[in-house]
């Protein structure tokens, strides 16, 4: 509708009484979307916290080791 205002004809014109009735109703459906917009938005976030994966930590039973690989694929273990 608002790209339509943009570039309606010049015989296709608004009177004042219409774009005044046009922008009360824009601006209600603006008010609605953003309440509407309110009340979902922290549903959504509380949503997210509980999808949320808490990783445990690594066990110690296994121990980090470290590598570094040439382009000729040889191999050697890094010291820590």
């Amino acid at each position: 509708m608002l790209k339509r205002l943009k570039f309606v004809k010049r015989s296709e014109k608004l009177t004042p009484d219409q774009a005044s009735l046009l922008d009360d109703l824009i601006d209600t459906d603006i008010a609605t979307i953003e309440a509407e917009f309110e009340t979902l938005q922290p549903a959504a976030v509380e949503a997210n916290v509980h999808k949320q994966v808490k990783r445990a930590a690594f066990p110690q039973v296994f121990v980090r080791r470290c590598f570094v690989c040439s382009a000729q694929g040889i191999c050697s273990e890094l010291e820590n």
